[in-house]
């Protein structure tokens, strides 16, 4: 499978109306990657320890698409 990227807006379930700008990277064999312009931690949401994992929604490329079970991986 070839690397395929898409930019589009995301955004997590609960606020919909929060949307932040982002590529979406699949690489071939590994995990797919979502680099964001923005924070969706910004909402008041936790990111301690007790959150494993994330589902976050989007339209990439005119195409809607969840993402489940996002980890956090970096953040500046």
């Amino acid at each position: 499978m070839n690397k395929r990227e898409f930019n589009g807006l995301f955004w997590l379930p609960d606020h919909a109306e929060h949307r932040v700008v982002g590529q979406l990277t699949i690489p071939g064999t590994e995990s797919a990657k979502l680099s964001l312009n923005g924070a969706l931690t910004e909402l008041g949401m936790s990111t301690k320890s007790g959150i494993d994992s994330l589902r976050i929604n989007g339209i990439a490329d005119n195409q809607y698409v969840t993402l489940d079970g996002c980890m956090i991986s970096h953040r500046s």
